[in-house]
């Protein structure tokens, strides 16, 4: 939960020479901390519109209809493992995410869109890492749509690969 909340800014803290102005810098840094959480707000479209009736979502919105906001989002980070067929945690998605940051990185010129981009990639390389050590969790968390199973090291070349991957994203920014 605490890497949730401070590795947007550690991660943010490398670019702040590569900005003409400290204005763009902070537009990058919100981009980042925005594009790390909007995952997060898959498990509340998840729990609210696409699945509210498993006892795990229910529990969910009750806190949430209680005014128990922090019980809520507590419950969330905590369980994630039972929130199973996310939006944004699915292969078909991973694939639209890679085309839409290279264009948002080579063609556009935002700040905020490139820091949020960058954001999504950089909390995906952090739950790979994370879910990595156990590949029928990685599996169910993000190739729920593929129908075959995956082996450890199927996975680790996956989340090396993404790695580097995001390395070179990153990159293109600095230079």
């Amino acid at each position: 939960m605490i890497g949730h909340i401070f590795l947007p800014f550690v991660y943010s803290a490398i670019f702040f020479f590569s900005f003409p102005s400290l204005l763009q810098f902070v537009f990058f840094v919100i981009g980042v901390v925005f594009g790390f959480q909007l995952l997060f707000l898959d498990r509340f479209i998840h729990a609210f519109y696409l699945y509210p009736d498993t006892e795990f979502n229910q529990l969910v919105r009750a806190y949430w209809q209680k005014g128990n906001y922090l019980g809520a989002i507590k419950a969330l980070t905590q369980a994630e493992s039972l929130q199973e067929k996310l939006l944004t945690r699915s292969a078909l998605f991973l694939i639209v995410y890679v085309l839409l940051t290279l264009f948002v990185l080579t063609s556009t010129g935002s700040v905020f869109g490139i820091g949020m981009m960058l954001g999504l990639g950089l909390h995906y390389t952090y739950d790979f890492w994370r879910y990595s050590r156990d590949t029928e969790r990685f599996t169910k968390q993000y190739f729920w749509q593929v129908k075959r199973s995956f082996t450890a090291r199927e996975i680790r070349a996956f989340v090396v690969g993404w790695t580097v991957f995001f390395i070179v994203l990153s990159l293109l920014v600095v230079i």
